[in-house]
């Protein structure tokens, strides 16, 4: 066991625009932060880019900043279309299958349980 395994909680601060993006792909930009269960990451999707059709175990919760996003379901029943806009979330369960296009440019933070090691810093 060394000193740091003792060490008290520490609190993380971050400033969102001095921190490195990684473009995922052509319009997808992506920042991300961990915590010990969850991971937060604040995305930029230029208009007109889509996430294509996918679904991951971790429940998911996007609230957008700017523009304008539309999520896609399979079917009504699992939610049809929605278009979130600034100041709105989606909640999308873990498991279930979904699209996301940007109508237009969109800044979004997404909030992931459990984490997400799959995602790097």
């Amino acid at each position: 066991m060394t000193p740091d395994d003792l060490a008290a909680p520490r609190a993380t601060y971050v400033v969102w625009d001095a921190m490195p993006t990684t473009r995922v792909a052509p319009g997808i930009d992506r920042q991300v932060v961990h915590g010990d269960g969850v991971t937060l990451l604040r995305l930029a999707l230029s208009s007109g880019t889509t996430l294509p059709r996918h679904a991951h175990p971790h429940e998911q919760h996007t609230t957008v900043l700017e523009g304008r996003l539309a999520v896609v379901f399979d079917d009504e029943a699992a939610g049809g279309v929605i278009e979130v806009g600034p100041g709105e979330t989606i909640s999308i369960p873990g498991g279930l299958p979904h699209e996301a296009r940007a109508l237009a440019g969109v800044v979004a933070l997404e909030l992931f349980v459990p984490r997400r090691d799959d995602l790097p810093r």
